[in-house]
């Protein structure tokens, strides 16, 4: 209720730290979910009604608030992509799950990318830590993958070869 009681009484920023500090509050409390997540739209509206030109988009009150609502909504990106498994033996079944990993760790990796954009320091560095916990996911996922059936054991290695070939490291150079 503080922007909308005293509001105008203060800058903007001040709203945004109430909205925001309310929201940390009542996540401490457990307040059900539709209480956490009316706080977080009323964090959003707000912002969204900054025009694009506003000094205020680029306060740190302002993208702390933002980078923290960006953040927390990802959380159920972030748990879909860490139940994708590659399990099956069948190689077109294990071709699909990989591409399904793979395309999912990339759906990651971009939003939480737009989240270290907002420019908070907190939020980016909590995004970072994600991609690198779904990059490592997607490491040990390829390989803890059970072998196609039917393979010689050269085929196998040949395969592990192949599929070990698919990891991401973001921290390597490409020449």
């Amino acid at each position: 209720a503080y922007p909308g009681n005293y509001g105008s009484l203060v800058g903007e920023n001040r709203n945004f730290d109430a909205l925001f500090y309310t929201s940390q509050f009542w996540e401490a409390e457990k307040r059900p979910k539709s209480d956490i997540q009316l706080i977080r739209t009323k964090i959003l509206t707000r912002y969204r009604k900054l025009k694009k030109s506003d000094p205020m988009r680029v306060h740190a009150s302002v993208k702390r608030a933002v980078g923290y609502v960006q953040f927390r909504a990802l959380d159920a990106t972030f748990e879909k992509y860490n139940t994708l498994k590659i399990k099956a033996r069948k190689q077109s079944q294990m071709a699909e799950q990989l591409k399904a990993k793979k395309k999912a760790l990339e759906d990651v990796v971009t939003a939480y990318g737009r989240v270290i954009l907002i420019g908070d320091p907190k939020t980016a560095v909590a995004s970072l830590t994600r991609i690198g916990l779904t990059y490592a996911d997607f490491a040990d996922a390829i390989r803890k993958s059970p072998d196609p059936k039917g393979l010689t054991f050269d085929q196998i290695g040949i395969y592990r070869t192949g599929l070990e070939s698919q990891l991401i490291d973001p921290n390597e150079n490409e020449a």
